[in-house]
Formats: structure tokens, C-alpha cells, sequence
């Protein structure tokens, strides 16, 4: 179906130097043996693709790996020569006839009819097939804020939540897949707030998610794996915006130091570190108005005596 030379390169997932080159603002995909540079609309279907041990406690660590994200838009030529490379790869996803190879002359005379006997039923698939869009990702998410704030974790790796308001793509939320944590810009919560609340709220649930605290309850309750319907079922507190609430901003003071981008500066002030997240821990103990006797059983090394807990106020 495909040539040697195609052989270990990317399709939708494209590797530094191999599938795709960045040289200062110019980006080049390579297309038939030949590096073709990107014009501007070009570049928008190329995003930065994170797999999972990019995905750090706090931070994104930096990839090397780019997407082609095709999203609801119509592809531009030069993309489109890119992916056609691999047509009859594409066009041979998902197909129920054995041992049959389907010719790219073949897919475009295929009716409706013959789309619905050759390829499996499922709906993603009948959709793209039916409309001749063998280019397109077959299960594409297309609801996902990827450019914008979000937590995101590992579906698997339930004790790493991590912080982005930058550009994060990275495959679904199946098992060990990514799901995305956002707030809806529509959501009442917000009605009438500073418009830069939401991003602050954001880094305040994700530094409630780890806590020690959320970590004991998800790691003693039935989660094989954080779905999107048991990352529902965590018990986030709301905060009413209309009031100063000093444990929130304390929260949040503590989480802009832990949300970082690069492992480099976390080495240099490691100490900040831990006392940063000890006292989100502490915090976040006194927002859930955990009892002293019950946190010394979730956390056996708890530093705090039973008074310096007590004297934690809340506004």
C-alpha cells in the first residue's frame, strides 16, 4: 500500500527533521522527497503534539512532535499533498472487506451504498468516508479549547494533573489518553467577573487536583481510570467570586510558582518547590474543612501541629 520510503514516517503525527523542519518562523513539510515550505495558512493546520511524559506534575515539558489538526477546516493544496502521500493508507482505514486493497480510483466512484458495505459502521467513519474526506482524522476532536487554559491529565497516570494556557494537542481520552479540563465560556459562573477569572480558576482547581488530599480520595475510590464522567464525580469546591476569599488567592499565589514550562527552572528553585506544594496541601486541607486527626490518616507526615492548623482562617 505504501512505498519503502514512507515507511516510519508520519501521517497526522509528524517527527523534527523527518516528516517536518522549523527554522526560526519558516516551517516545511516534506513531500515527496522534497522540503516544501508553508505559507500562512499552511501553518495553521500544524500544531504541537504531546504524549504523555510531556505531561508533567504542574507543566508541559516541549516536544519535538507536530499535528496536522484539520478541525472544520478545508485544507489548503499544500497539506493536502502532504496527506496524499499516504492515500491509500487513508483510504483503507477502517474497511470490513478482508483481504482487499482499495484503489484511490476505486474510493472516488464509491456510492453512499458501497461506502456503508465496504467500511466498518461506525459513525465517525460513515461520516468521513460518505463524504469522500479520506484526508480527515477519524476521530477528531473538534470541542476540545487545545490553544487555551485547561488542565490536563493522563486518563491512567491519575496522580499528574497538569496546567497550559499555551497550544496542547495530544490523542483522545481512551485508555491512557489525554482528557481536557475547561471551563465553558459561557458558564454563569463567571457572569459579570474579571475576564481574567476563569484562567486564575483554572490553576486554583488544578492546584486542588494535586493535592495530596484529591490524590487520597482518587487513589481510595473505585477509579481505574479518570474518565470523563469520574473527573465529574471529584468533589471541586466552587468559590464565590462576589467575596474576597483569602484561601483562594493563597492557593493561586502558590499554584503560579508550581505552573511552570520548562524542567530547567523547577531544578533551580526545587526548595520553592516543595514548600510551595506543602502549602497548597495545608490549604487546601482547611478549604474542605478536613479535621486535624482525619489529615494526620490521609497524611501521616503532616508538619503542622493541631494549633497551627486551627489558626489557617478563612475569609
Amino acid at each position: 500500500m505504501i512505498s519503502k520510503g514512507f515507511i516510519n514516517r508520519g501521517i497526522f503525527v509528524l517527527k523534527e527533521d523527518e516528516d517536518i523542519v522549523h527554522n526560526k518562523s519558516k516551517i516545511s513539510l516534506k513531500i515527496n522527497d522534497d522540503w516544501v515550505e508553508l505559507g500562512e495558512n499552511d501553518k495553521i493546520f500544524i500544531k504541537p503534539f504531546y504524549k504523555t511524559e510531556n505531561l508533567k506534575k504542574w507543566f508541559v515539558e516541549d516536544t519535538k512532535l507536530y499535528l496536522i489538526y484539520v478541525g472544520n477546516r478545508i485544507l489548503t493544496k499544500t497539506i493536502k499533498e502532504y496527506l496524499f502521500q499516504f492515500v491509500n493508507i487513508l483510504i483503507n482505514r477502517a474497511t470490513i472487506v478482508e483481504d482487499k486493497i482499495i484503489s484511490f480510483k476505486e474510493f472516488e466512484a464509491y456510492t453512499e451504498n458501497d461506502i456503508k458495505k465496504v467500511y466498518s459502521s461506525a459513525g465517525a467513519v460513515q461520516k468521513i468516508m460518505k463524504r469522500k474526506m479520506w484526508y480527515s482524522p477519524l476521530y477528531e476532536r473538534s470541542n476540545v479549547p487545545f490553544d487555551e487554559n485547561k488542565i490536563v491529565v493522563n486518563t491512567k497516570n491519575m496522580d499528574v494533573f497538569t496546567f497550559s494556557n499555551r497550544a496542547v494537542y495530544s490523542s483522545g481520552g481512551g485508555a491512557g489518553g489525554q482528557n481536557f479540563i475547561y471551563h465553558k465560556k459561557d458558564s454563569p459562573h463567571f457572569k459579570n467577573s474579571n475576564p481574567n477569572l476563569p484562567a486564575i480558576y483554572t490553576k486554583f482547581i488544578c492546584a486542588v487536583l494535586n493535592s495530596k488530599l484529591i490524590q487520597f480520595y482518587i487513589q481510595g475510590g473505585q477509579y481505574n481510570q479518570l474518565s470523563t464522567s469520574k473527573i465529574g464525580d471529584l468533589p471541586i469546591p466552587k468559590i464565590d467570586f462576589t467575596v474576597g476569599n483569602s484561601l483562594f488567592e493563597a492557593i493561586c499565589t502558590k499554584a503560579d510558582l508550581l505552573i511552570v514550562h520548562s524542567s530547567d527552572s523547577r531544578n533551580k528553585v526545587s526548595s520553592e518547590i516543595i514548600m510551595a506544594e506543602k502549602k497548597i496541601d495545608n490549604l487546601v486541607y482547611k478549604l474542605y474543612n478536613i479535621p486535624y486527626n482525619e489529615i494526620k490518616v490521609i497524611d501521616p507526615g503532616f508538619s503542622l501541629t493541631e494549633d497551627e492548623y486551627d489558626s489557617i482562617k478563612i475569609n
